[in-house]
């Protein structure tokens, strides 16, 4: 088996005029986010911070998609390649970023800027035993001239004694209280940790609903640097191990034991129902372990319309329940509309597409993909998912069309 080149780590390479976030795979160009796909993202990362170096193919293949993967890697890889390309503009015939190697593997040729890529050597600090504590050590015990002594008197160290007890038992209880009132915030998860999403329960008796809040919770969830969904992949190949339909809808008590198959932390669970013209969303993550309630949130909907901004709402809320501090929800918090769609219907067809792609294969999801693009063509992730079903069908021109509507 092919040795796997280092791992990316963390922190930001700088290539020409793009930015590349080793922990998030987030890609920008002059401060603008440009979508890539996961494994598009890792892929570009293990290149970059290799600059020069020759990748091979098997070698991506066991860092990125493991000796377990489900889809054809050969196509999958591909279309990364391809997709890496459209975002940085590059020529495949005339590379300026991505050099191919026939029947061997790829190597980036551009500039890469590694100052700030996570691998620098941190900081030198003294010893207090070096050079640099004995200097210290050496002003601090002949400050004013004068060499203290060793014993104090009785009185004054009883004084200090106290004064220094009294001071750790305000401390103590400064501490007690924070943590009282935190207890309902405790860090629970963290971005090793799996959140695994139930489907959504619907009361509406509106259909558009079925599928879509749970596509549309997911997609929310994935802006987050904090918490890591597990893959809908994942749970079609564990839904399989369990000997259940892959095809079968995601209760919460399927989804728990899927959870703790997957050594998750959480499951995820929403609803929505109606309320005269309002509709609730409400969301609850639970321990897959104990059964915890971990966090809840809801927001109300003053018509069909502003669903999708209530749930980003609620998703919001929920994050920082389950421990992700504002700043990051905040940074990390774009609506909804902005990166999939303002159509309810729209959204519906491209949850579909998803559901079969992972399941029945890519030929299968493209009718759902054409129709999430019909009803908005501005819809760059349907367009995305559409590039991956045609290139996985064979049919590598209406592939590179897809893409170029994606960005």
């Amino acid at each position: 088996m092919a040795a796997m080149p280092p791992s990316p780590g963390k922190g930001t390479l700088g290539v020409g005029v793009f930015e590349l976030d080793l922990e998030t795979g987030e890609l920008h160009k002059s401060g603008h986010k440009i979508p890539l796909r996961p494994q598009a993202a890792k892929v570009l990362a293990v290149l970059a911070s290799q600059p020069t170096h020759l990748i091979t193919r098997e070698q991506l293949k066991n860092q990125i998609w493991g000796p377990d993967t489900f889809v054809d890697f050969e196509h999958g890889l591909n279309l990364c390649v391809r997709q890496i390309r459209a975002a940085l503009g590059d020529d495949a015939e005339k590379p300026s970023y991505i050099e191919t190697l026939p029947r061997r593997g790829y190597r980036f040729i551009a500039p890469v800027d590694l100052s700030a890529n996570g691998h620098t050597q941190p900081f030198a600090s003294a010893s207090p035993n070096g050079a640099a504590g004995k200097v210290q050590s050496k002003a601090l015990g002949s400050e004013s001239g004068v060499t203290q002594n060793r014993f104090e008197a009785p009185g004054r160290l009883w004084r200090r004694t106290m004064a220094l007890c009294g001071i750790l038992v305000l401390i103590a209880l400064a501490v007690s209280s924070f943590l009282y009132l935190r207890r309902d915030t405790v860090h629970a998860l963290t971005n090793k940790d799996a959140v695994v999403l139930a489907d959504f329960s619907n009361t509406t008796g509106e259909p558009v609903f079925d599928s879509t809040l749970k596509e549309a919770m997911a997609v929310s969830l994935e802006q987050s640097e904090f918490l890591a969904v597990l893959s809908d992949g994942r749970v079609v190949q564990t839904l399989k191990e369990m000997k259940r339909d892959p095809n079968e809808r995601i209760t919460q008590e399927i989804a728990r034991e899927i959870c703790l198959r997957t050594s998750g932390k959480a499951l995820l669970a929403g609803s929505i129902a109606s309320l005269g013209g309002h509709y609730l969303v409400q969301l609850k993550a639970t321990s897959c372990q104990s059964g915890d309630v971990l966090g809840r949130a809801e927001a109300d909907a003053t018509s069909r319309e502003k669903v999708l901004d209530a749930l980003a709402q609620a998703a919001a809320t929920l994050r920082t329940r389950l421990g992700e501090s504002l700043s990051s929800v905040q940074k990390n918090d774009r609506r909804l509309e902005e990166v999939t769609t303002a159509s309810l219907e729209a959204l519906q067809a491209y949850s579909e597409g998803v559901r079969v792609f992972e399941r029945k294969g890519a030929p299968a999801a493209i009718p759902f993909f054409n129709r999430a693009v019909e009803l908005d063509p501005e819809f760059a992730a349907a367009y995305l998912y559409q590039a991956y079903s045609y290139f996985n069908a064979g049919q590598e021109s209406l592939a590179d069309e897809s893409l170029k509507r994606a960005y």
